[in-house]
């Protein structure tokens, strides 16, 4: 499942949802040990200027990589 929330992450990115793609993105956080969804949450932080959340999503990526 968290497969799915990945692609539908970057769908919502892609339309220009960025709130969507967030807590779409932070549910696949959640259910996976992989560290794609928080590099991705860490693109679309530095996207929209959130440098704190950026460094938090990236320092989770590195847990996980």
């Amino acid at each position: 499942m968290a497969s799915a929330l990945l692609e539908l992450g970057d769908r919502y990115w892609a339309l220009g949802l960025p709130a969507a793609a967030r807590s779409a993105l932070g549910r696949a956080l959640a259910e996976t040990d992989d560290a794609a969804p928080a590099l991705r949450l860490t693109d679309i932080a530095l996207a929209q200027g959130d440098v704190p959340g950026a460094r938090m999503f990236a320092a989770e990526a590195a847990k996980r990589a």
